[in-house]
């Protein structure tokens, strides 16, 4: 209808009674409209780079009526002979239908993204590394590492943000070696109920484990 009153020829009846302030809005909106199909063209190609190597039917055709509005523009403008005109039209089709059957190097973001991965990379062999040093310069045994409170020990002080900062020499010989021998105690007190009704008792073999 919009190309009926504007006076677009080829798809529909041209309207000879469309006064000139309706025809300019009808031109108004079309020109509107042809913006946000060639806007939505640009956002297809950028967010799938590495989609399918022919652009889809309904892309093309959209992109016709793009060229076909900013042809009609450009002949408004300028008077050149009908055959230059034809040749860039066909040129400007043909250089950028080939350059969207190929899809970049790399995507836009893709860099960024390889930097992060190896920044992460770097800092994981860091703090290995750090770890390593503590058990090597404490002369600490590497079976240490296989304790269920070893990644513990790490989770919980990851959960609590930077700024943490470890115990020191008083606060492990002290309170807080108190504070563990409770916890064990309540554990020993909670087994000890059903003592009588199993016949066992709490054993352990650290004496024998050459390891420890």
């Amino acid at each position: 209808m919009k190309q009926h009153l504007v006076g677009k020829k080829g798809e529909i009846r041209v309207c000879p009674k469309v006064p000139s302030n309706v025809r300019y809005q009808m031109e108004q909106a079309l020109k509107e409209i042809v913006e946000k199909k060639k806007e939505n063209r640009e956002n297809y190609v950028t967010n799938n780079p590495y989609g399918s190597h022919a652009i889809e039917r309904d892309h093309i055709a959209e992109y016709d009526d793009i060229e076909e509005i900013e042809m009609q523009e450009s002949k408004k403008k300028s008077a050149q002979p009908s055959a230059e005109k034809g040749k860039t039209r066909i040129g400007h089709r043909q250089s950028s239908k080939i350059g969207d059957h190929f899809a970049p190097r790399t995507t836009p973001g893709f860099q960024p993204i390889i930097k992060r991965v190896l920044a992460c990379k770097e800092a994981i062999k860091k703090a290995h590394m750090e770890v390593s040093k503590f058990l090597y310069d404490t002369c600490i045994c590497i079976n240490a590492c296989n304790s269920r409170y070893f990644q513990c020990m790490f989770d919980v002080a990851l959960a609590i943000g930077p700024g943490y900062k470890v115990p020191t020499y008083h606060e492990l010989w002290l309170p807080l070696l108190k504070d563990a021998k409770k916890e064990v105690q309540l554990r020993v007190d909670n087994i000890r109920s059903i003592w009588a009704h199993c016949g066992c008792t709490i054993m352990g073999d650290g004496w024998t484990d050459n390891k420890d």
